[in-house]
């Protein structure tokens, strides 16, 4: 199975009751207002959004699936190698997007389109970087291969996910493993 990254869209009350202070409250997938998974596709979807574009759109491309904020333990980037891999069961920082990020990310999908995915879509280019899965195809009928169609459906599902959680002026959860 490959990996994947699910986004969790909650409301700022929810937010709010489960992270503020002084306890913080388990995070259940219940509690979220809608859930959206990319299963193998989310390093392409960044990989392919980042493509040309200035560094603040690219910023933007890489923060969806790899947010700066993080609710919990201690930033990952002051953990030790071991300790960022050797979580618990349970996250123990969970990494987020507030409204503002998600208005910033939201804006910038909206004047994306699927046939700028296609444009930049290029599976030699994908599996040369070593872009995770590693097994990008031009060939869609390839079952065992990751390919254009793919990646197009997943920018419309992110689309729609982000354009949601902005108009709701929700903030969304990261989970990838």
């Amino acid at each position: 199975m490959s990996q994947s990254a699910t986004l969790y869209s909650i409301s700022s009350a929810t937010f709010q009751r489960l992270f503020g202070a002084p306890g913080i409250e388990e995070f259940e997938s219940s509690q979220a207002r809608s859930i959206c998974t990319f299963q193998g596709t989310f390093m392409g979807l960044e990989f392919v959004l980042a493509k040309d574009q200035d560094e603040e759109d690219a910023q933007l491309a890489r923060e969806i699936f790899n947010p700066v904020e993080m609710i919990g333990q201690e930033r990952f980037d002051d953990a030790s190698l071991y300790e960022e891999f050797d979580l618990p069961g349970e996250a123990t920082a969970i990494p987020y997007l507030d409204p503002s990020t998600i208005e910033g990310i939201n804006s910038f999908l909206q004047r994306a389109s699927a046939s700028d995915v296609e444009n930049a879509y290029d599976a030699d280019e994908m599996n040369d970087n070593g872009i995770y899965p590693g097994i990008w195809s031009d060939d869609d009928d390839d079952e065992e291969m990751q390919g254009k169609s793919s990646l197009v459906e997943d920018f419309a599902k992110l689309k729609s996910f982000m354009n949601q959680a902005f108009r709701d002026k929700d903030y969304v959860l990261v989970f990838v493993g």
